[in-house]
C-alpha cells in the first residue's frame, strides 16, 4: 500500500514537470500534442479513481488542474471525450470527500473546469449533460 502511494506521488510529480516543460511543445505539434494530452489526462484518472491517501488524491487533483490550465480545456473536453462522464463521476465523488484538502482542491476543478466551458463554447450545456446523467447514480 505505501509503495503503490509512492509510486503515485512520483508519478504526479512527473507528471507535473511534464506538463511544465512540454505544455508548449505539445501545444505546437497539434496531432501529436493531443494524443500525450489524451495519455497524461488518462494517467490522471487512473491515479485519482485508485483509493489512496488524501496527500496523493490532492496532488494529483492539483496535476489535473495544473494540466488544465496549460493545455486549455478545449483539449481535454477533445482528449477526455470518451472518459468525461467517468471525470465527472470523479469529481463528484471527491466533492464529497471526508477530507478539506481534497474537497477544496475538487471544488477548484469543478469551477475552473465549469468556467472555462462556459469561456470557450457560450454555455455549459454539453459538460452539465454528463453532469446530470451521473448524478442520478
Amino acid at each position: 500500500s505505501y509503495l503503490i502511494q509512492e509510486s503515485f506521488n512520483t508519478i504526479g510529480a512527473t507528471i507535473i514537470l511534464l506538463i511544465d516543460e512540454y505544455a508548449d511543445v505539445t501545444l505546437s505539434n497539434p496531432g501529436e500534442g493531443s494524443t500525450i494530452v489524451q495519455n497524461v489526462f488518462d494517467l490522471l484518472l487512473f491515479i485519482v479513481t485508485y483509493p489512496q491517501s488524501s496527500i496523493t488524491l490532492t496532488r494529483a487533483l492539483g496535476a489535473v488542474c495544473l494540466a488544465d490550465d496549460r493545455f486549455a480545456v478545449i483539449l481535454f473536453v477533445e482528449t477526455c471525450g470518451e472518459n468525461l462522464q467517468h471525470w465527472n463521476k470523479v469529481v463528484i465523488i471527491l466533492l464529497n470527500s471526508a477530507e478539506f484538502s481534497v474537497r477544496s482542491v475538487a471544488v477548484d476543478l469543478f469551477v475552473t473546469l465549469v468556467g472555462e466551458v462556459f469561456d470557450e463554447y457560450g454555455c455549459i450545456d454539453s459538460f452539465t449533460f454528463f453532469i446530470l446523467k451521473k448524478l442520478h447514480e
